[in-house]
Formats: structure tokens, sequence, C-alpha cells
């Protein structure tokens, strides 16, 4: 589980640093684009091997622990997060565009 928190802690800093070059890069910093490959090169080799560390040894082998029914209740409520997330993530898309190109 540490193990598994401190990987959160780490990409949510490498997300934090891609925002930071970026910025830079946006602002005319070329410089910064060696910063930018090098935090996604980070992220592409974390993600998977984190996913199949949470997955495989860790999300999958506590479902043990849950009745069908809480398992069904939280799928259910899993399929209700995300029909209502993809809703919230266009929203914003729009609004900030409406706000970027009046």
């Amino acid at each position: 589980m540490k193990e598994i928190l401190d990987e959160h802690q780490q990409s949510r800093n490498a997300v934090m640093e891609l925002e930071d070059v970026e910025a830079k890069y946006l602002k005319g910093d070329r410089e910064s684009l060696s910063g930018i490959i090098r935090t996604i090169r980070f992220l592409v080799e974390l993600y998977p091997r984190h996913i199949e560390k949470e997955d495989g040894h860790f999300f999958l082998p506590c479902m043990e622990y849950f009745s069908q029914e809480e398992k069904d209740t939280m799928l259910t409520q899993e399929y209700e997060f995300d029909r209502k997330l993809i809703h919230q993530i266009y929203k914003e898309k729009v609004t900030i565009a409406e706000v970027r190109y009046k």
C-alpha cells in the first residue's frame, strides 16, 4: 500500500512539473521542451506498472472482502460517477473555450 501511495505522490508531482514546464514553453522558453519530454516519459513508464499493481495486487484481491450486493452497489455508483464525469469534463472545456475565444 505504501508503494502505491508513493507512486500517487510521484505522479501528482510529475503532473505539476508538466504544468510548470508547459507554461514556460508556451511563454517561449523552447529549452523547457526537454522537461516536457522527460516528464511525459516518466509518466508513460510509471502508469502501466502502477495500474497493474493496483488492479492485480490490490483492488482485485480486496474484492474478496465484499459481498456480491456490495460489489453490485459499488459498480452502479461507479457507472453513475463516470456518466456524470464525461459531461463535467466537456462542460469545463466549453467554458474555457468560451472565455478564451470571446
